[in-house]
């Protein structure tokens, strides 16, 4: 809904077109039930390790982000409507490789919502050092998530 509410603004949604307009919302909602989900999942499966289930977590997202870049890509080089210009190619390696977010680049290269990819694939790639950290040093662990 956040991606549709910012381009369709209609004048006859009345009360309804300020609650559209919180639909960013659910991208945060969205990490957060992410994360409770991840964890449930991780101590009841108890995989092989800690590095496993980051694996298995990555080959989740970036193959199918690469994929959907490719298709990006074949599209517009077919398309008059998308004129990829030397901005998009210069930051192509980047946005495959989903640096996108940490880079402070504009989320409307290449493929818009592949911004929170990145982040998912990061707090992917943090979760293993959390627990580590959460089961070592659990006072130090537990004023980092007070102070973030």
């Amino acid at each position: 809904m956040e991606h549709f509410t910012q381009h369709y603004r209609h004048p006859h949604l009345g009360p309804f077109s300020k609650i559209l307009l919180l639909g960013f919302a659910g991208v945060d909602i969205f990490f957060v039930l992410s994360g409770f989900i991840l964890t449930a999942v991780y101590l009841e499966l108890k995989l092989a390790g800690l590095r496993d289930f980051a694996l298995r977590r990555i080959l989740r997202i970036y193959p199918l982000h690469l994929a959907v870049l490719v298709v990006i890509m074949a599209l517009g080089s077919v398309s008059i409507a998308w004129q990829f210009n030397a901005v998009w190619w210069r930051n192509l390696p980047a946005v495959a490789l989903l640096l996108q977010p940490y880079l402070g680049l504009d989320r409307d290269l290449w493929n818009s919502p592949s911004w929170s990819a990145g982040v998912e694939l990061s707090c992917y790639l943090l979760f293993p050092l959390a627990l580590v950290l959460l089961r070592r040093l659990p006072v130090v662990a537990l004023l980092l998530l007070v102070a973030a």
